[in-house]
């Protein structure tokens, strides 16, 4: 059977950006889209939260509410950095890694085949995951379910998240549908206000309804949220093949 786990570091843009320089860490940070007063505000730290600020408002708005706010525009270079080296921390565990693609930022998938030999658990594999992203700098949540797309679901719940073989369905009946971050993808908003709409409000919600009369009122987009919330995979893994060697204790080095 198919394991997939999927390394998450969120608000990546953000954890890049500290990453290249440790001293903003614990400051009350925003990335926002200029320098402008006018400019939205687009990643909030931990600490600006505390304060408040939430995306969305204006940079003017978000320095009322924190004198010391220190705001930042995204940086490239950073996130190009951080992209590589969780990319190596994945390879690091197992040679077949899929990197995130666009909108992705951040996120890494790895299949588990082959490693039942190196790792005593699924939660021990997830623990050395999270430890060599720590080495490079982030924190990292990871999720381990049958396929893609349950993987990241489970690593959006943050920390680690192991979806056991046959227990899929009683994971993803409970999630909101907040946690697919519709209004992200083209189109996504449209689609997220009509389910709204209806009342529906968690992943089981559209599990239960007929796909074909939703593909004819939604689309394409509506038969693959009925095949997520079902469980099945939208698409497969398609890992490139990492080169490392194996240590003399049997581990990815």
């Amino acid at each position: 059977m198919e394991r997939i786990a999927c390394l998450l570091v969120a608000n990546f843009p953000l954890a890049a950006l500290i990453r290249s320089e440790p001293a903003l860490a614990g400051v009350p940070l925003i990335i926002s889209a200029s320098h402008a007063a006018h400019a939205e505000t687009l990643f909030v730290s931990e600490a600006a939260l505390r304060q408040g600020v939430r995306t969305g408002i204006t940079l003017a708005q978000a320095r009322m509410m924190t004198p010391h706010l220190v705001a930042r525009s995204r940086s490239a270079a950073a996130e190009q950095a951080a992209a590589a080296a969780i990319a190596d921390a994945a390879e690091a565990v197992s040679p077949l890694v899929e990197p995130g693609g666009p909108g992705e930022d951040g996120c890494v998938w790895l299949d588990l085949a082959g490693l039942g030999h190196l790792y005593e658990s699924e939660e021990a594999l997830a623990s050395e995951l999270v430890r060599r992203v720590q080495r490079v700098g982030m924190e990292a949540a990871v999720g381990i379910a049958a396929n893609r797309e349950l993987a990241h679901l489970a690593a959006c719940c943050g920390g680690v998240r192991i979806i056991p073989p046959g227990h899929e369905r009683e994971f993803i009946d409970w999630l909101p549908l907040d946690c697919l971050n519709l209004a992200a993808r083209e189109g996504g908003a449209e689609l997220a206000a009509t389910l709204a709409h209806w009342g529906l409000k968690r992943l089981g919600d559209l599990a239960r309804l007929d796909p074909a009369a939703l593909g004819r009122r939604l689309g394409w987009r509506g038969l693959e949220l009925v095949r997520l919330a079902r469980g099945s995979s939208l698409r497969p893994l398609q890992p490139h093949r990492g080169v490392h060697r194996i240590g003399r204790a049997g581990i990815w080095s």
